[in-house]
């Protein structure tokens, strides 16, 4: 279960950057790249919900990438465990 835990620990530390993906066309331009958005992510928030009246939905797309990768890192994690340990059993 250690490699489980380890996987959905690194998902969720790479869901932040992946999340850019998820953000709305405007909000991609706004940061300029991965480096802006992560560097720049509260300042796009508060000009989205200044402009927009929708920052919010960049705080939940973040927090949806960061899901989604460390469910899959998870999941990943426990499938290379369980046949580490089938192989051993062989």
């Amino acid at each position: 279960m250690k490699r489980a835990v380890k996987y959905a620990i690194i998902g969720c530390l790479l869901g932040m950057p992946l999340s850019y993906f998820f953000q709305s066309e405007m909000v991609q331009n706004l940061a300029g790249g991965i480096t802006g958005y992560m560097m720049n992510f509260l300042s796009i928030a508060n000009e989205m919900d200044r402009y927009m009246g929708n920052g919010l939905s960049i705080v939940w797309n973040g927090i949806l990438g960061i899901m989604l990768s460390g469910i899959a890192g998870g999941i990943g994690g426990y499938y290379l465990e369980k046949n580490k340990l089938d192989k051993k059993n062989i």
